[in-house]
């Protein structure tokens, strides 16, 4: 992130007792001689236009299928947005089709694997969390023995 941006999160932070919240930050961008005010849309008609595509991908990100299970059923995400399919036509690709591809499988699967080394870096140092954290290790391990992550 960029120093003068950083500096200008910490002032706004500073000016409310410590507590940053997202509309105090777009207040204090309102003023163009900040930093921040360049990392937001201020056309209000091309923001609508983006704040819409943002919610289609929040209700796409949150669709699931049912998947019966002799127990319980299963919920499961619908959709995939994979790295390799992101800037092509863009779009999302059913879990269905995704799980049946190998390439498209060790691609969720390596994506899954980023996830749990973000969520060990962020919460290592909390206790509660260490049988969490050794269980990811060991999926990790599973994870990169397996031929699917090798064929990706």
């Amino acid at each position: 992130m960029n120093a003068k941006i950083s500096e200008e999160l910490k002032a706004v932070a500073r000016q409310h007792r410590g507590k940053l919240r997202p509309k105090d930050v777009v207040d204090f961008a309102k003023d163009p001689k900040t930093a921040l005010h360049a990392r937001f849309e201020w056309d209000n008609s091309a923001a609508a236009a983006e704040y819409r595509l943002w919610q289609a991908r929040e209700l796409i990100r949150v669709a699931v299928v049912i998947i019966p299970n002799k127990n319980t059923p299963m919920n499961v995400r619908a959709y995939w947005s994979l790295p390799s399919q992101r800037g092509k036509t863009g779009g999302y690709i059913t879990s269905v089709k995704v799980m049946k591809d190998p390439a498209l499988r060790a691609e969720l699967l390596a994506m899954a694997r980023e996830d749990m080394v973000r969520f060990r870096t962020k919460y290592a140092g909390i206790a509660q969390l260490a049988k969490v954290i050794d269980a990811m290790n060991q999926a990790e391990i599973a994870l990169l023995s397996s031929p699917v992550a090798k064929s990706a």
